[in-house]
């Protein structure tokens, strides 16, 4: 029940949970002390984030020494515990003695505005006034969002998604003025009390989510609770006008209730809908990309065909064979799952090609053979191209007539994660006699092989392979894969990151 209410816990902080696994938990939270307790623990965990983040500080945790439970569970918080001593030595260390100065050459001291909030994600966000998403930290004044989404993570733990067009006025790490546009707020336990205000009116938010639309035109204002109870409150005297439950939605204008509305929930994006809202601009990108071949975006959750929507229509849409449509990196996002050894999808490259390149987000839940199929040409004839994870968790590559697979030189010293969503791309040269593969953007395997090599895949599996006498009679795939794109190029590195940048499944995810 332990890891079952830790898993609960972390996806509902990162907005991953289905209805009946909501009732659940606050089922769990209503009838178990020690399950709240955990709540706040984990909620505090989360807005420490924001110490590591704002600081260049190297820190070495001795994490026997914090007394939490080892394995998987220290793994998975380890970033939470930096974020906690981070916070902690902030707070505790002791200042160093300094040498007196002379005051006639003493210079002005710098001083810099304290940290009230912090960007954690944005989708195609920009600001106005000079403000920009490069900027990261953000303080107590007014800003002013034309375009895009913002997540901001306040201080006490917070979090506020404003959509463009938004003008918002950052006062403190509990308090903000929504002057117009719309927010979905989340708050947790430690931030109990936050306030989200809008002209005559002052929403407090009582440990809950909600959604806020402040009209500047009208000086009214639109209340949405989809959880827990917000109070309605007078700013002058603080005196309590109603209170919101969960399913209510309420507007004021001019400091009084003026009528109820209809919940919306779908109108206000949420925070992990944010990745999914800059990942399709991305992958709208690439497939009007002259070198893109290939683009399956993994969109239709009820067809048997894996659409290729690039322009280059030379390759073909792929053909779905027993896999199963189910969720993937973010809510709405579908992907497919390979369970099976007959579940595979089919697709054709009648090309030879001087570059190759193909990328994937995957997903292994477990490894029950020597090798897991990733991407595989259906023959082992010249120029057939396969990538494969090995069972010690290790990418692995070869192409057919070039010998690269025994000698390949790996890079990477730690096992690709399973059960965690993985990034990884295949590059090949014929013209610079070259193939790497990267994971999550970081070199992993590289190898030379003959100038005269072809690259000519043919007709290709997802997530499968066709059984080669001579060679072991199974390789099987289990697990998720929700994107692939083929390139008649090589990507370069900086390429290669920007495409994990762009479709990292969480906020929380990272490479490490």
């Amino acid at each position: 029940m332990s890891e079952h209410l830790d898993d609960l816990i972390e996806r509902h902080l990162n907005d991953e949970l289905s209805t009946d696994e909501k009732a659940e938990l606050a089922e769990l939270l209503d009838s178990n002390p020690d399950a709240r307790k955990k709540l706040v623990n984990h909620s505090e965990f989360n807005s420490a984030v924001t110490s590591v983040l704002s600081s260049q500080t190297d820190l070495e945790i001795d994490v026997s020494a914090i007394g939490l439970p080892q394995k998987n569970f220290i793994k998975e918080f380890i970033p939470w515990i930096i974020a906690l001593a981070a916070c902690l030595l902030l707070f505790f260390k002791t200042p160093k003695v300094k040498e007196p100065v002379n005051i006639a050459t003493k210079p002005t001291p710098t001083v810099e505005e304290p940290l009230t909030a912090i960007l954690v994600n944005e989708a195609n966000a920009k600001f106005a006034n000079g403000r920009s998403i490069a900027d990261v930290k953000f303080s107590s004044g007014k800003y002013k969002l034309t375009e895009g989404v913002v997540h901001l993570r306040f201080s006490s733990g917070a979090d506020l998604v404003v959509e463009a067009p938004a003008e918002i006025d950052i006062l403190d790490s509990m308090n903000a003025k929504l002057v117009s546009g719309k927010v979905r707020a989340i708050v947790p336990p430690p931030a109990h009390g936050f306030t989200v205000s809008a002209y005559d009116v002052n929403y407090e938010d009582i440990g809950t989510e909600f959604g806020l639309i402040v009209n500047s035109e009208t000086s009214s204002s639109e209340l949405h609770v989809f959880d827990g109870q917000v109070n309605v409150k007078d700013p002058a005297t603080n005196k309590l006008l109603k209170k919101v439950f969960r399913g209510q939605a309420v507007v004021y204008e001019d400091g009084q209730k003026s009528s109820e509305t209809e919940l919306q929930p779908e109108e206000f994006l949420t925070v992990g809908k944010i990745g999914f809202k800059r990942w399709h601009k991305q992958i709208s990108e690439l497939a009007k990309d002259p070198a893109v071949i290939a683009c399956y975006p993994f969109l239709n959750d009820s067809s048997s065909v894996l659409q290729n929507t690039a322009s280059d229509k030379r390759v073909t849409s792929g053909t779905i064979k027993g896999a199963r449509w189910v969720s993937g990196r973010w809510p709405g996002k579908q992907a497919l799952l390979f369970d099976r050894k007959d579940d595979y999808v089919e697709l054709d490259i009648p090309l030879q090609l001087d570059e190759f390149s193909v990328s994937m987000w995957f997903k292994i839940d477990r490894q029950d053979t020597l090798l897991s199929p990733l991407f595989n040409s259906n023959k082992w004839d010249e120029g057939d191209v396969h990538l494969q994870m090995l069972r010690f968790q290790q990418p692995h590559f070869d192409v057919f007539g070039t010998s690269v697979g025994p000698g390949q030189k790996r890079l990477l010293r730690k096992p690709v994660a399973h059960s965690e969503w993985v990034h990884i791309t295949l590059v090949l040269s014929s013209t610079e006699s070259y193939g790497k593969v990267y994971v999550n953007g970081r070199e992993a395997v590289q190898s030379k092989f003959p100038m005269d090599a072809i690259i000519k895949p043919g007709k290709c599996r997802i997530g499968s392979w066709v059984p080669i006498p001579g060679y072991e009679p199974e390789r099987i795939f289990n697990g998720r894969i929700d994107e692939v794109v083929i390139w008649k190029k090589v990507l370069t590195q900086i390429e290669v990151t920007k495409l994990v940048e762009s479709g990292r499944p969480s906020l929380l995810w990272s490479v490490d």
